[in-house]
């Protein structure tokens, strides 16, 4: 019952990140700083996104705004979803759409106009906050007050409610504590150890009642704790490899499209080069390991009688060390970036048969594409051979890509430093009638 409930949260979740995305990755506006302010002046007519040290967000976003940040204080105006990862995130101006907040320290001091959806070790809702729709969150320590006009969600170690919440409310916690104003319109269902802390002669109103549950055995909770980390780390990995995708692709747009084109078009030829792909990156890891070696075992010997053999060993290691590293990593990211690829290319398909109008490299078919990709990966047994199999065929149609645009550039080169062909000689003038020589 549990699992069921923790995944029904997560799908929600992403349904609604799904109805939240529309357009196409060409709009949308990169910011990277150390601090990075929108001032209450500033409306950016775009999708915002920001990879900073802190964001103080006070102006207007015409659209989503997603952010990677140490800290992130957001006191002005986003007309439609925000999703944001940081360790402190603090929430007090305005959400039209969802909201969803990734963080160690999350507090919720502002409006949102959907649903929400938190992570955190603490997370505080205040009595000035608003949630339009429903309140799912996941958290150690939790403090609720202000308004929920749809459902609640909860699963904490301590939760502490003292707001309104308009819909049924589930909680799992170990230490429940629901103090005066406290609202409750629908039911409440609480499961935990102890029995909660209920003021209900000190003016905690609960319309449907309280139904108190005892967890399941040890055993199956930790089962149900190990399901419910694992759906939490692959929902955190689908949105960073969309964030990831929609960088790379801003970044690396004519390789990307090539890459796409390629799979599209020579889906064998990808396969095969992405096993070429694989052979190399493991070539490389093994000559790097050996690198690593023959350097340990050169500073042991270069302190013995043997010390000229020491030297060239580590002059070899030292030398090999920062190719293979670097071949090494640039493997590992083609590897992982193959799935954004067929991702592309899944949601593509999909999204051509519902909107034939969709652009090919669309936010919503790659997430799309990516929901796809990991509902496939979470079949047991068969999931890790999909996994392998897509990134490998996507990583090859990204040296094909890569390839061809090099090819192209070359080209394009050579062509416009080729000479043209000289202009024809001007044969000299004739000679006038009785010039010539006797």
């Amino acid at each position: 019952m549990q699992r069921s409930r923790l995944t029904l949260t997560l799908i929600v979740a992403m349904t609604a990140a799904l109805l939240a995305l529309s357009g196409s990755v060409i709009a949308s506006t990169f910011k990277k700083s150390n601090n990075y302010s929108v001032t209450n002046l500033e409306t950016i007519d775009d999708d915002l996104y920001v990879w900073a040290n802190r964001l103080n967000m006070q102006g207007v976003v015409v659209g989503d705004l997603s952010s990677f940040s140490y800290r992130i204080i957001n006191q002005g105006t986003v007309t439609e979803s925000a999703n944001l990862f940081g360790r402190e995130i603090s929430h007090a101006g305005k959400v039209d759409g969802a909201f969803r907040a990734f963080g160690e320290i999350v507090k919720i001091d502002g409006f949102v106009g959907r649903s929400a959806l938190l992570f955190g070790r603490e997370i505080t809702m205040t009595s000035g906050a608003v949630i339009e729709r429903d309140l799912s969150l996941f958290g150690a320590d939790v403090w609720l007050e202000g308004a929920v006009k749809g459902n609640l969600k909860a699963h904490a170690d301590r939760i502490e409610l003292s707001g309104v919440i308009a819909g049924d409310v589930e909680i799992k916690a170990e230490q429940i504590t629901i103090v005066k104003p406290a609202v409750i319109l629908g039911k409440l269902t609480y499961t935990s150890t102890n029995e909660a802390q209920i003021d209900l002669a000190d003016g905690v109103t609960i319309v449907g009642g309280a139904t108190w549950l005892l967890p399941e055995d040890k055993k199956a909770e930790e089962e149900d704790e190990d399901r419910y980390t694992s759906l939490v780390l692959r929902v955190s990995s689908l949105f960073a490899a969309f964030l990831f995708g929609i960088i790379v692709f801003r970044l690396f747009r004519p390789y990307a499209e090539e890459s796409f084109k390629q799979l599209r078009t020579r889906f064998s030829v990808a396969f095969a080069a992405g096993l070429l792909g694989i052979a190399l990156l493991v070539f490389c890891l093994i000559v790097l390991v050996f690198a690593l070696a023959t350097m340990i075992a050169g500073m042991v010997v270069i302190n013995t009688e043997a010390a000229p053999f020491g030297a060239l060993i580590l002059i070899f290691s030292l030398l090999m060390l920062p190719i293979t590293s670097f071949l090494s990593i640039t493997g590992a990211i083609v590897l992982y970036s193959g799935k954004i690829v067929v991702a592309f290319l899944i949601g593509y398909l999909i999204v051509g048969r519902i909107k034939q109008t969709s652009h090919p490299m669309s936010k919503s078919a790659l997430f799309i594409g990516l929901l796809a990709a990991y509902a496939l990966f979470m079949i047991p047994y068969l999931g890790l051979t999909l996994y392998v199999l897509i990134s490998i065929i996507g990583a090859g149609a990204i040296i094909l890509g890569i390839k061809h645009c090099r090819k192209q550039v070359i080209a394009d080169t050579s062509t416009a430093a080729m000479p043209t062909n000289p202009p024809a000689p001007t044969p000299p003038p004739a000679f006038p009638p009785g010039d010539g020589v006797a």
